[in-house]
């Protein structure tokens, strides 16, 4: 109770966002966090952890001025490479962030917890984004695959937010191992997934053969003359 009282987790967040630890520091900041969070995981609590991660995983991150000098000391050349710097640190940071709230979501009374505060089929949109990194979608699908083990309607609810269209525009860009494992763990059967709602098998599938589809076109479209020609018979 005294913890939560004293907004840790929204201090923390500051602190990672405004550089304020060394960088082989972070993941000491970010199970801190984590620690912090689980004892009082409130609305309080899950709210500012999410908007840092949606803003910092944004296209054109806003970088803090905490983070720049206006000194016209700095040619406008350094200060474009400092904030690229900044802007890759801040993702990578909040990449992490987000792989932590993950593996805390995997316990399903804390899952709950943030279902009942925010939409969770939403919640993995905002996370993927439009031009996400392999990692990313990664955590994306995982979130979207504990929402559809807790419950019978995240399939249904997942489709009216426009979500599986927006897998199968998104994912095919960035389709690699990780991407490809993560995607079958949200099929039944994968791994003892017991899911409470296989209503989204199809529409899985359907990502699965799109991605393909993407695959093999742009496998043959690369082609030097008279090969790929196997492919085109698909």
């Amino acid at each position: 109770m005294r913890l939560s009282k004293l907004g840790i987790v929204r201090k923390l967040l500051f602190a990672i966002q405004a550089g304020w630890y060394p960088q082989e520091s972070i993941p000491l900041v970010i199970n801190t966090l984590v620690l912090v969070a689980q004892s009082s995981f409130t609305a309080e609590v899950i709210k500012p952890i999410v908007s840092y991660i949606a803003a910092s995983l944004a296209e054109g991150e806003f970088i803090s001025p905490l983070h720049l000098t206006t000194s016209s000391s700095l040619s406008p050349v350094l200060s474009t490479s400092r904030a690229d710097s900044l802007r890759s640190t801040g993702r990578d940071n909040a990449e992490q962030v987000l792989e932590a709230l993950v593996s805390v979501l995997r316990n399903p009374s804390l899952f709950s917890k943030l279902a009942d505060t925010l939409p969770m089929p939403r919640i993995c949109l905002l996370v993927l984004g439009v031009h996400p990194s392999s990692r990313i979608a990664c955590q994306a699908l995982a979130m979207l695959g504990l929402s559809l083990n807790a419950s019978l309607s995240s399939s249904r609810n997942f489709e009216l937010a426009g979500g599986w269209e927006i897998l199968k525009n998104v994912l095919p860009r960035i389709w690699d191992r990780s991407v490809h494992d993560a995607a079958l763990d949200l099929l039944p059967g994968r791994f003892g997934n017991g899911s409470s709602d296989d209503s989204g098998s199809p529409k899985m599938l359907s990502v699965f053969l799109f991605a393909l589809y993407q695959g093999l076109s742009t496998g043959n479209n690369n082609a030097e003359p008279g090969e790929g020609e196997h492919i085109c018979l698909l």
